[in-house]
C-alpha cells in the first residue's frame, strides 16, 4: 500500500511539470522553472523508492516459512 501511494504521488509530481497546459500558470521564470525542475527530481526519487519497495515487499512475501 505504500509503495502504491507513493507512485501516485510521483505520477502526480511529474504530470504537474509533463502536462503545464493543465494548469493556468506555465512556468516563465528562472523561479518556476526552478520549482518545475525540483518537482520533477522528486517525482524520480519517489518512483525509485516506489519500485525499490516493491521489490521489497515481493522478496519478503517470496522467503520460506516454516
Amino acid at each position: 500500500m505504500l509503495a502504491l501511494g507513493i507512485t501516485c504521488l510521483a505520477v502526480y509530481l511529474v504530470g504537474r511539470v509533463a502536462w503545464p497546459t493543465l494548469r493556468d500558470d506555465l512556468p516563465d521564470d528562472s523561479e518556476e522553472a526552478y520549482v518545475a525542475e525540483r518537482q520533477l527530481q522528486a517525482g524520480l526519487a519517489l518512483t525509485f523508492a516506489a519500485v525499490a519497495l516493491v521489490a521489497l515487499a515481493a522478496l519478503a512475501n517470496w522467503w520460506p516459512t516454516k
